[in-house]
């Protein structure tokens, strides 16, 4: 038996998404307005002189109308993964997880077992973050010797 437990009916439900997408556009246009002030006032890149020949010509595959409506769901998930087509897993998330609203009060084993995996991603997830700084630190030392070595 799961921990977490559906109590919510769907009013309750659409209401918690219409609060989480509410919070998401606030926090997000604080972002974009923050970072815009921050580059308007700092002026960054201002002076930086790019080559017009440094750049490499990506091939760009054109797809029909029916090739684009095919191309949105995945055959499964797994070559999906592997592929990097994020527009299909989540349109599988969708669909597996929309119909979910009208199951009875009473989780099936469908929505318990997406409970815990929910739960385990979470954790596995929390412990990214642990370990995210380093990360971070990591990308940045890299960048500097890169940029130091460059520029002697």
């Amino acid at each position: 038996m799961s921990r977490h437990r559906w109590t919510f009916g769907p009013e309750e439900g659409r209401a918690h998404g219409d609060q989480g997408i509410v919070y998401f556009e606030i926090i997000t246009s604080l972002a974009l307005i923050i970072g815009l002030a921050a580059i308007n006032i700092s002026k960054a890149g201002v002076g930086v002189r790019l080559s017009a020949t440094g750049g490499e010509n990506l091939p760009v595959q054109k797809l029909t109308a029916a090739e684009t409506i095919l191309h949105i769901f995945p055959e499964n998930i797994a070559s999906r993964s592997l592929k990097d087509r994020c527009c299909k897993l989540s349109s599988l998330a969708f669909c597996s997880a929309w119909p979910s609203q009208w199951c009875p009060s009473t989780p099936p084993p469908l929505l318990a077992l997406t409970d815990s995996l929910a739960a385990t991603m979470f954790k596995f997830t929390n412990l990214v973050m642990y370990f995210a700084p380093f990360g971070v630190g990591a990308a940045i030392a890299y960048t500097v010797a890169v940029q130091a070595s460059e520029s002697c």
